[in-house]
């Protein structure tokens, strides 16, 4: 019966995302995308490999990571794939990103996804960001700056994985976790590159939030050296005085909260915490932010088919002002 619901599920989703998909147009990039009055999503995105097709095998990739990268982090094959990198600007902070349709949505999470708690602080600020090309998933480098903190800036890559869309699993017995078990393994032999997922999170991302009901993306992240079965709610409300604001330029800036789904009580940091061996480490090189930063700038080239895509892009302090 299960599988059966999936089948259902999938064909619903599908043909929803069928009907709201748009061409892409041509000579968008990325500055065009969350203006006031803009209806670009990342929907409208170019795929980064037009060639990537539904009879692809796993040993193809549908990325232009090299094999070093993707055999030390099996997720870059799939679609539903996210990264989290320690971005230290002006306002330390993470940025979560997930793949989708050919770029990585993004928020910068100023105290990151661990460390929270139903008896703690259990709301945590999530400010998206800008699109970000699939080429800077895996990157890692000093920007060469000093910042007024007398900090030098850089980004560390803090683990990458793959996402799954969904309410957590409210499981206490442990007689269903053989079954748990099965339809894990059913779902991932059905859907081996995550499409399924991936549309999962478009529709949801993509849902219009209101005055009553606000927008919200349940979502699990697995895979990961540190994120393994991690799951979290992202609450935004459209109407609220605290939905949206705006940055130099016009641009809007949506602001999201992360919270727990019930059934999780927290996620606290590891033993030597946040700086610690096992959680303030890059999952990449082994270094610390601050020897990252230390390091000589690091410069970052798009792939070939992102140059027209995201002609201009540069990563940048998009927290300013905010925290």
């Amino acid at each position: 019966m299960w599988v059966l619901h999936q089948v259902k599920q999938r064909k619903r989703i599908s043909q929803t995302s069928s009907s709201s998909q748009t061409s892409p147009q041509k000579g968008r990039t990325p500055e065009h995308v969350n203006q006031p009055g803009s209806s670009d999503t990342p929907e409208t995105l170019a795929n980064p490999n037009p060639n990537w097709g539904e009879t692809q095998s796993l040993k193809e990739t549908p990325w232009d990571f090299s094999e070093e990268d993707l055999g030390r982090f099996p997720a870059l094959r799939k679609r539903n794939f996210w990264c989290i990198q320690r971005h230290q600007a002006r306002a330390l902070h993470y940025d979560l990103r997930m793949q989708l349709d050919g770029s990585t949505v993004s928020w910068a999470i100023p105290k990151g996804l661990l460390g929270i708690s139903k008896n703690g602080e259990s709301n945590r600020l999530a400010v998206e960001t800008t699109l970000h090309p699939i080429s800077y998933t895996v990157f890692e480098g000093s920007d060469g700056r000093m910042l007024p903190s007398g900090h030098r800036g850089g980004t560390l890559l803090w683990d990458i994985g793959y996402y799954e869309i969904g309410y957590a699993d409210d499981i206490d017995s442990e007689d269903e976790l053989p079954r748990k078990r099965r339809r894990v393994e059913d779902r991932e032999s059905e859907d081996p590159l995550g499409k399924y997922e991936e549309n999962k999170f478009r529709e949801a991302y993509n849902k219009p939030g209101n005055s009553r009901k606000a927008k919200s993306i349940h979502f699990t992240l697995k895979g990961g050296k540190k994120m393994t079965n991690h799951s979290y709610i992202l609450i935004h409300q459209p109407d609220s005085r605290l939905g949206s604001s705006y940055k130099a330029g016009g641009k809007e800036k949506k602001t999201w909260f992360v919270r727990l789904p019930r059934g999780v009580e927290g996620y606290p940091w590891g033993e030597g915490g946040e700086e610690g061996k096992e959680f303030g480490r890059s999952v990449k090189s082994g270094l610390t932010l601050r020897q990252v930063c230390r390091q000589k700038p690091a410069g970052m080239g798009l792939w070939q088919a992102e140059l027209s895509t995201f002609k201009g892009w540069q990563d940048v302090d998009e927290l300013q002002g905010v925290v």
